[in-house]
C-alpha cells in the first residue's frame, strides 16, 4: 500500500474522521489506521458499516455517532471524547444531490447547508479544545469549491468553497491567535 513507507508513523496519535463509515472517510481512516494512529470513526446513521471499518482497522478504533446537522448532536458526540486528545481531524463528512435552481426544496438546501457548512464549522470549534499543539486538521472538499459544477448543482459549490475558506482561516488562527 502507499503508506508502506510511513508504517506506524503515527503511533501514539489519535484520529478523528467524519464519515468514515464508506467511501473517502473509510479511506482515510484505513490509511491513518496502517499509519499506526488510534481512529475516531464517525457516522451519522449506518452503525452496521462504521463497525464493518472497525473491524477491518488492527489498531485501536472507536464508534462515533452524530448527526453533524445537529449542534447537540455534535456537542453529545464531544462529550464521549472527555480526556481525548487529538492529533488530527478530517472533516470529510458531506452530503451533495441534485439543487436545480428554482425547483431546490428547503428542506433539500437546509439539510446540505447544515451539513456541509455549519457541520464543518461546529465540528472544528468543538475539536480545538482536544487538538494537540501541532495538531492537524483536514478539511475534504471537491473540485465543485474551486470550479463550480454543471447544471442542476447550484447548491453544491459554495459549501464545498466555504470549507476551504474555513481551512485558510483556521491556518491564520493557529499561527496568530492560537484558536480563540
Amino acid at each position: 500500500m502507499a503508506v508502506q513507507f510511513a508504517m506506524r508513523l503515527l503511533e501514539g496519535q489519535t484520529a478523528l474522521v467524519t464519515g468514515s463509515s464508506r467511501g473517502i472517510g473509510r479511506a482515510i481512516a484505513l490509511t491513518l489506521a496502517e499509519a499506526g494512529a488510534e481512529i475516531l470513526l464517525h457516522y451519522h446513521q449506518n452503525e452496521a458499516a462504521a463497525r464493518s471499518v472497525a473491524k477491518e482497522i488492527s489498531g485501536q478504533s472507536r464508534l462515533l455517532q452524530a448527526d453533524l446537522r445537529s449542534a447537540k448532536s455534535i456537542a453529545a458526540m464531544f462529550e464521549t471524547l472527555t480526556g481525548t486528545r487529538l492529533y488530527i481531524l478530517v472533516n470529510n463528512a458531506g452530503i451533495w444531490g441534485p439543487t436545480p435552481l428554482g425547483s431546490t426544496s428547503l428542506e433539500s438546501l437546509e439539510a446540505m447547508l447544515d451539513t456541509n457548512i455549519k457541520g464543518l464549522f461546529l465540528m472544528t470549534q468543538a475539536a480545538v479544545p482536544l487538538l494537540l499543539d501541532g495538531a492537524n486538521i483536514v478539511n475534504i472538499s471537491s473540485v465543485a469549491g474551486r470550479v463550480g459544477i454543471g447544471a442542476g448543482r447550484s447548491v453544491t459549490a459554495p459549501p464545498r468553497q466555504q470549507s476551504i475558506h474555513l481551512q485558510r482561516a483556521g491556518r491564520w488562527n493557529s499561527r496568530h491567535e492560537k484558536f480563540g
